[in-house]
């Protein structure tokens, strides 16, 4: 859910229903994990005791700067998940993946740095 926020932009910020959209979850699991963040302090929502779906969910510094550490810890466990294969190997790695990604639907096609897919 952080990183639906973050990747709405600035001021990072959707309502409940958009959030329920992004992340095709139902709409108590969407309240549920809101509340959560909330006692957490990463993420701040207004008051309305009539409909709590309409209200805009914000993120926080603090759920920022844990997004970010969690981001970072991903990327470090990634690459030393494949510190042991060549850069040829990841490339071909990589490109067994797309293609496999695009066998199952995905109809993103992302292109590598040299303009492959």
């Amino acid at each position: 859910m952080l990183a639906a926020l973050v990747r709405a932009g600035e001021p990072h910020r959707l309502t409940p229903t958009e959030l329920y959209n992004s992340l095709l979850v139902s709409s108590g699991a969407i309240t549920n994990r809101i509340d959560r963040l909330v006692d957490d302090g990463l993420v701040r929502r207004g008051s309305d005791d009539t409909d709590r779906r309409s209200l805009p969910v914000e993120l926080t510094r603090l759920g920022r700067v844990t997004l970010d550490a969690a981001l970072n810890a991903h990327l470090e466990n990634e690459e030393s998940l494949l510190s042991s294969l060549s850069v040829e190997e990841r490339e071909l790695l990589a490109q067994i993946l797309r293609r496999w990604l695009i066998a199952l639907g995905d109809q993103h096609h992302p292109v590598d740095a040299t303009g492959a897919m």
